[in-house]
């Protein structure tokens, strides 16, 4: 069942409305640590830095279900090369903060930065991965 949002979902697999979901681990850790959810399996090629006690889907013998949240920094195509190297270098100054490393993985997602051409090859597997999902599922932009 598709939901709007990780609330909904979250609130209904609590309620036991639904006996399963997968969702991305921020709005679950919490939850998960106050024992009113279980997370069983973790999507990521590795376990999550904030939940060492749970495998991945791959270690359970799912290979196939080996996929990785991310957030990405977009900008205007076409932005000059020494703005977008300006760019990456304060986003890695700020994920390289003490204090900002060590929230990240509470919040399950690892630290760390990457260069615009890493998120180019990261955007590029994904699509390469989920676009025949996509096409299989008969969805479509309205």
């Amino acid at each position: 069942m598709p939901y709007k949002g990780g609330a909904p979902l979250l609130a209904d697999l609590i309620g036991g409305y639904i006996p399963a979901a997968v969702d991305a681990l921020g709005g679950l850790l919490e939850p998960h640590r106050a024992g009113k959810l279980r997370i069983l399996a973790v999507t990521g090629p590795q376990r999550a830095a904030g939940l060492p006690d749970v495998p991945t889907f791959s270690q359970l013998g799912f290979a196939e279900l080996t996929s990785s949240n991310w957030v990405g920094l977009f900008a205007p195509l076409g932005l000059p090369a020494a703005q977008v190297q300006q760019i990456e270098k304060a986003v890695a100054e700020v994920a390289a903060l003490p204090a900002v490393a060590a929230k990240l993985p509470g919040i399950g997602f690892a630290p760390g930065a990457s260069t615009a051409q890493q998120l180019r090859e990261v955007v590029r597997n994904d699509l390469a991965l989920w676009q025949p999902v996509i096409a299989q599922s008969g969805f479509k932009m309205d």
